[in-house]
């Protein structure tokens, strides 16, 4: 069984979740004949949790062609629900 550890990418403002294998080990899926090796101590992504300003949101709806008609934010800053349209 591998350990799990979480590392805050600062460069991409996202946290991403890791397994750790806690052995050398070849891991088989037969249904896409596939055969990986993890080192002791490897480690790989499993999950990336992005965190968002809203400035940096607008700026990448804009870089996707997209304009923010509304965003609603809930008082603690721990979502935000938006509605874009295409430009």
């Amino acid at each position: 069984m591998p350990s799990t550890t979480s590392v805050w990418n600062s460069a991409e403002s996202h946290i991403e979740m890791r397994l750790r294998s806690r052995v050398e080990q070849l891991v088989k899926v037969r249904e896409l004949d596939l055969s990986v090796h993890f080192a002791h101590g490897e480690e790989w992504i499993t999950e990336r949790s992005a965190k968002f300003t809203t400035d940096g949101l607008y700026a990448e709806m804009a870089e996707a062609g997209l304009r923010t008609n509304q965003l609603w934010a809930d008082p603690n800053a721990g979502f935000t629900l938006t509605l874009a349209t295409v430009h």
